[in-house]
């Protein structure tokens, strides 16, 4: 009798082997916000400046970075970017010529998705067309009359010109009135409105010809006199 072996025919051998898994915590994408956005619209005279401002803040601490744009548009989806400008505050150049001008600024951080603010409109104007202005009862008040349509008069004692109420046509102040577009005299017919429609107003940039009420306001607050020495362009009353 014959016995039998049998071996088998496949060894399995399982291996335990033990794997050390570093980790690295994932890096989050900063979220930047602009908080205070630049002023939407300054005006600002000839030879002079004003400062653009922003605030924007980014989250996990990244450090921000700034770069202010000029556009001919009041658009912040294209523009050039200025030289040098690189900080969350801008001083208006002062050798602008009297205009428009539109200006931006972009934060952005590294791995983030930059942020660009609002659309600030810079209005220069002229020597002409610029008044700081007095504050009387909540209304500010240009310091000078004006003289042709969009004009001040060049100084606080000048009489400027004369207008019909509601109506865009200058008229001198001669014995009758004068309108020098027109050369006629002056029409005493009634104008309808309480306020001057924004067409029909000759008020420089940035002003506007006050309604009765304001008037009345400004007729209520009283009055202050000054004296000063004419010269021989002015008119002498």
């Amino acid at each position: 009798m014959y016995g039998k072996v049998f071996f088998p025919t496949t060894v399995v051998i399982i291996a335990l082997m033990a794997v050390l898994v570093s980790c690295k915590k994932d890096r989050q994408t900063p979220d930047i916000s602009i908080t205070m956005q630049p002023q939407a619209n300054v005006n600002v005279q000839q030879s002079h400046t004003e400062r653009l401002s922003i605030t924007a803040s980014a989250t996990g601490g990244a450090r921000l970075n700034y770069q202010w744009y000029s556009n001919t548009s009041p658009s912040n989806t294209s523009g050039m970017e200025i030289n040098g400008a690189k900080t969350p505050d801008y001083d208006i150049p002062t050798n602008l010529s009297a205009g428009k001008y539109y200006y931006f600024c972009e934060a952005s951080a590294t791995d983030a998705i930059s942020v660009r603010s609002d659309v600030a409109t810079v209005t220069v104007l002229s020597p002409d067309e610029f008044d700081e202005g007095v504050t009387i009862n909540g209304v500010t008040w240009a310091t000078r009359n004006v003289a042709a349509p969009g004009r001040f008069s060049a100084k606080p004692e000048s009489m400027g010109m004369f207008y019909q109420w509601n109506l865009k046509i200058e008229w001198s102040a001669t014995v009758p009135p004068n309108s020098s577009p027109t050369g006629t005299t002056w029409n005493s017919s009634d104008t309808a409105g309480s306020a001057w429609e924004a067409d029909k107003d000759p008020c420089p940039p940035g002003w506007q010809a006050p309604s009765k009420e304001q008037l009345e306001k400004l007729i209520a607050a009283g009055s202050i006199s000054e004296s000063y020495q004419p010269s021989d362009n002015d008119i002498k009353m």
